[in-house]
């Protein structure tokens, strides 16, 4: 048996725990409450997935899709009530709290203490954009959690693409990026005829949140190494 993983409950390994934990009541808190427990429930369920499929598997990018959608559905439930911050427990828009990357809970900028940002880029792996953790000892989890991504294992880079300046990026813009391999006709029509450059996937931030982009890479360079 393989030891837990700090900050996987081991709890949560397909939708079916889901619904076994939603009729034994692991969802019948106060709305603030329910929203953070199914919010960590459906990010474990991606992150099992993540540590135990490749990027090349179907099911990793599987869940990199759930873990986007899931969130704006997240976001759509915290908009219909109030919801209490973690600290001061005042009832707030959804809009006015930031939330935990590893509780998912809410708090208020002035309620929080010890609360830090990743280190290195400051950025999330499944969706480059800024994290945010209500505490070192959820920082330590979420760490210890995604360096066991499979995506660490591919190498992730910065890169600029015809895609990116045509969309109005500065010419000397780089994003983050992963290389991965292609599995669509299209991107394999696409690396045939661009064999020296490799093929990136990147998250872009659009009006409805993230979304996964793939193209060639026209320039890259070694994305930072989280330690």
């Amino acid at each position: 048996t393989k030891p837990q993983i700090e900050g996987l409950s081991g709890q949560v390994k397909s939708f079916e725990c889901i619904r076994k934990r939603l009729q034994g009541g692991a969802y019948d808190g106060t709305h603030s409450e329910w929203i953070a427990q199914l919010e960590r429930d459906l990010n474990e369920l991606v992150y099992n997935e993540m540590i135990a499929h490749d990027i090349t598997s179907p099911r990793n990018y599987a869940a990199i899709t759930l873990f986007q959608k899931g969130a704006k559905v997240v976001q759509t439930w915290r908009e219909k009530k109030p919801i209490a911050c973690m600290g001061c427990k005042k009832e707030e828009e959804a809009k006015q709290l930031r939330f935990c990357e590893m509780c998912c809970c809410g708090l208020h900028d002035s309620c929080v203490q010890g609360a830090v940002k990743l280190p290195d880029s400051g950025c999330h792996p499944l969706t480059s954009l800024p994290t945010f953790f209500c505490s070192p000892s959820c920082h330590r989890k979420f760490r210890a959690v995604s360096g066991k991504f499979n995506i660490t294992t591919v190498r992730q880079e910065f890169v600029r693409t015809d895609a990116l300046l045509a969309r109005g990026f500065e010419e000397s813009a780089l994003m983050p990026g992963i290389r991965f391999k292609a599995r669509t006709r299209e991107q394999f029509e696409s690396a045939s005829e661009n064999p020296n450059l490799p093929l990136v996937l990147w998250p872009q931030l659009g009006a409805d949140g993230p979304e996964w982009r793939w193209g060639i890479a026209e320039e890259f360079m070694p994305f930072p190494s989280r330690q």
